[in-house]
C-alpha cells in the first residue's frame, strides 16, 4: 500500500473522539508500566514523551540503557508514532546521527491494532536482537555485521560503554539515610534522658522521703521512665528495620562481612593450633633439660666419690 492510499484510509477511518480516547488509554498504560518515564509533554496536536529503554538480554546491547523519544500524532492510532534513540547506538537499522529507526512495523506496516506499549515490549527488543543488514540506515554497522559477527558485537559493546552505560541503582536514598541518622540521634538523646531520670530516681529513693509530695514526684518519675522506655524501644525497632533494609539491599557487603568473619575465625584456630604446638615443644624441651640435669648430677656425684676413694688410698 502506497502512502497516498494509506492516507486515504486514515482519512476515512479517522474519528477524533475515538482516536483521543485510544491515545489517552495507550499513554496511560505506558505510564503505568515498568518503564521509567523521563519526559511527558502533552499538547493539542502532538504528545511528546521519552522513556528509559534497556537493551534486551542475551544480546550485545544487554548492558546498555537508552532514552527513547516518542512523538504521538493527533491521528494515533491510525497513524504510527515517531520513535528515535536520543543517545548513540550502533545498529544497522538505526541512524547513528539522528537515532531514527528503520522498522516496517512502525512505519509502513503500522496498524491501529498495535498499542504503544507493543513498541517497547516487542518491536524494539526484536529489532536489537535480530538486526537486518540488508536494509540498513547505518551502512558501516551493516558491513561489519555481514563480515564478522564477533567484531560487530565487540563494537556494539564499546559503543554501549561509551554512550549508553547503565547507571548504578542506589541501595538507599538520601532521605532514608537522613531519617536513619535522625533516629540514631534521637536514640542517643533518649538514652541520655533516661539515665538522668534513673539517677534522679535513685537519689530520691536514697533520701527516703516519706512526704506525699515526694511520693507523687516518684510516681511521676516512674511514669516518665516507662514512657521514655517505650519511646526508646520504638526507636530501636526503627533502627532494626533500617539495618535489615540495608542488609537486604546490600547482599555483597553482607557476604564480604561473613567471609571476613570466617577468615578471622580460621586465623584464630590456626593461632590456637600454633600456640599449642609451641607449648608442646617447650614442654619437650623442658623435659630434655631436666633429663640432662639429672644425668650431669649423677656423673658429678660419681666423680666426687671416685676422688674421695683415691685420697683415702693415698693416706693409707
Amino acid at each position: 500500500m502506497d502512502s497516498e492510499s494509506k492516507n486515504q484510509v486514515i482519512a476515512s477511518d479517522y474519528n477524533p473522539k475515538i482516536a483521543l480516547k485510544r491515545k489517552e488509554r495507550d499513554i496511560a498504560k505506558l505510564l503505568m508500566s515498568d518503564y521509567k518515564i523521563l519526559q511527558n509533554k502533552p499538547s493539542k496536536q502532538f504528545h511528546e514523551l521519552s522513556l528509559q529503554f534497556d537493551g534486551p538480554k542475551n544480546t550485545p546491547y544487554e548492558e546498555g540503557s537508552w532514552e527513547v523519544y516518542v512523538l504521538i500524532p493527533e491521528q494515533y492510532p491510525y497513524k504510527s508514532p515517531s520513535i528515535g534513540f536520543l543517545n548513540k547506538i550502533f545498529h544497522p537499522n538505526i541512524d547513528f546521527q539522528s537515532g531514527s529507526i528503520c522498522l516496517d512495523v512502525i512505519n509502513q506496516a503500522w496498524s491501529p491494532m498495535y498499542e504503544l506499549i507493543n513498541i517497547f515490549d516487542i518491536f524494539l527488543p526484536q529489532l536489537l536482537t535480530y538486526p537486518n543488514p540488508k536494509d540498513p540506515l547505518n551502512p558501516e554497522a551493516a558491513m561489519i555485521l555481514i563480515k564478522n559477527q564477533n567484531i560487530f558485537n565487540q563494537v556494539v559493546q564499546d559503543f554501549v560503554q561509551k554512550h549508553a552505560p547503565k547507571k548504578p541503582v542506589l541501595l538507599k536514598t538520601h532521605s532514608t539515610q537522613d531519617q536513619y541518622q535522625q533516629s540514631e540521634k534521637f536514640l542517643n538523646d533518649a538514652q541520655q534522658t533516661l539515665e538522668n531520670i534513673q539517677r534522679s530516681q535513685s537519689q530520691t529513693q536514697y533520701d527516703k522521703s516519706s512526704s506525699t509530695s515526694s511520693q507523687a514526684q516518684l510516681t511521676s518519675t516512674n511514669i516518665q521512665n516507662d514512657q521514655q522506655t517505650k519511646f526508646i524501644n520504638n526507636i530501636h525497632t526503627i533502627n532494626h528495620k533500617e539495618l535489615s533494609f540495608q542488609k537486604n539491599n546490600n547482599p555483597n557487603q553482607m557476604q564480604n562481612v561473613q567471609q571476613k568473619q570466617q577468615e578471622e575465625e580460621e586465623d584464630k584456630q590456626n593461632n590456637l593450633q600454633n600456640s599449642q604446638a609451641i607449648e608442646d615443644e617447650e614442654e619437650q624441651y623442658s623435659e630434655s633439660i631436666q633429663q640432662l640435669s639429672e644425668i650431669s648430677q649423677t656423673s658429678c656425684s660419681e666423680l666426687s666419690q671416685s676422688e674421695i676413694d683415691k685420697e683415702c688410698v693415698q693416706e693409707y
